[in-house]
């Protein structure tokens, strides 16, 4: 997706699996990209994604995004295909509605909370012990 996003779209290089929070601290999703210059995030959804609760999760996530300002496309398995017809001009134009607000005016942030345990490195993942283990890595088990 990100390779898709800056070398055929010729968009500025976006953040990965970067943690995004509304302007009181709380945790909105971590989309598999975000874009801050325009506030476009995009979402790659596979087969996992078709199962009713994960659905369901996915929609109340990307509904979130949309209220705080944030522009939303989703990836999908068909749009892997050679050429990539599909997913260039939905990318294109998700940043062509994008609000491109200064990040003054935002109601997203990325800039974590103070309560915020990071966990977007290995050795950030290594570091945690015990229950904060368990309760911040549950979503990787299976």
């Amino acid at each position: 997706m990100r390779l898709v996003w800056v070398v055929v779209c010729g968009f500025p290089m976006p953040l990965c699996n970067q943690p995004l929070f509304d302007r009181d601290g709380r945790h909105v999703g971590t989309p598999d990209i975000i874009d801050t210059e325009a506030g476009v995030v995009g979402e790659y959804e596979g087969p996992v994604h078709l199962d009713g609760k994960r659905r369901g999760r996915d929609l109340t996530r990307e509904a979130a995004y949309r209220r705080l300002g944030l522009e939303y496309f989703a990836m999908v398995g068909a749009d892997r295909s050679p050429g990539m017809t599909t997913i260039v001009p939905r990318m294109i134009e998700a940043r062509q509605r994008a609000r491109f607000e200064a990040e003054s005016n935002r109601a997203w942030t990325v800039e974590p909370p103070a309560w915020w345990t990071p966990t977007t490195t290995v050795a950030a993942r290594r570091a945690l012990i015990g229950r904060q283990r368990e309760r911040l890595l549950r979503y990787r088990a299976g």
